[in-house]
């Protein structure tokens, strides 16, 4: 299979776009793009890498080069309109092969995907502890928001970052969890999530590179 040039051209054009209208439709075609094609396959990386726009003026970053997709889908989170279908379409680049598409830096793509995802995570955390009481609104995020753990903890696992990989493994079985009683729920919590991550998320960040492109990478989402 070939991915259409021109797919995937309008696709990257309209993720830099600010309107939200636009940045949906990116957002919804890219998803439809990995649902019909093996972005492991070198034949497709190489289709999709051809048809992207050339010239030193097509990306705003210091070296002028293509972030990678994920860089910017991350731009999504900055809306209430798009935060959604962001959210969702991060977690499935969590365990996307090819990191010359999703993040042509192997190593902050993790970490860079894991500060993407934990504010919306601790965010909607809560919602999941009640989710027999909810609207199917919130069934449904509190679904994703399981989802987005299981991936991540797939991803760190992938990557031999274990004790990362427990933490998030731990909370994708909220669901089962939470069927527990509240004393089984207690132990689900923000503050819970955020200590137990604490140590692993720093080895994670150990290196100056990390360190820095994490500061970098909170301060535009917060810009």
């Amino acid at each position: 299979a070939v991915v259409s040039t021109q797919s995937t051209r309008g696709c990257v054009a309209l993720l830099q776009s600010d309107y939200d209208s636009h940045f949906r439709a990116a957002v919804c075609l890219l998803s439809e793009l990995i649902d019909r094609f093996n972005f492991a396959d070198r034949g497709v990386q190489n289709v999709f890498l051809a048809s992207l726009p050339k010239g030193t003026s097509c990306w705003g970053n210091d070296n002028r080069t293509f972030p990678g997709v994920q860089a910017l889908v991350l731009r999504g989170l900055n809306s209430a309109a798009t935060e959604p279908e962001t959210v969702e379409l991060l977690s499935r680049l969590t365990v996307l092969h090819c990191d010359e598409i999703v993040h042509p830096d192997a190593e902050t793509r993790l970490l860079a995907n894991i500060v993407g995802l934990l504010p919306w995570l601790c965010a909607h955390l809560p919602q999941t502890q009640v989710q027999n009481q909810q609207t199917q609104n919130k069934n449904d995020r509190a679904q994703l928001c399981f989802t987005v753990f299981e991936r991540l903890a797939s991803a760190c696992e992938s990557q031999n970052h274990s004790r990362l990989s427990r933490v998030f493994q731990k909370y994708s079985r909220g669901a089962s969890v939470y069927s527990q009683g509240p004393q089984s729920r207690s132990s689900l919590t923000i503050e819970h999530l955020l200590n137990e991550l604490k140590r692993p998320l720093g080895d994670l960040m150990a290196t100056a590179k990390t360190a820095s492109y994490a500061l970098n990478l909170l301060y535009d989402m917060l810009d």
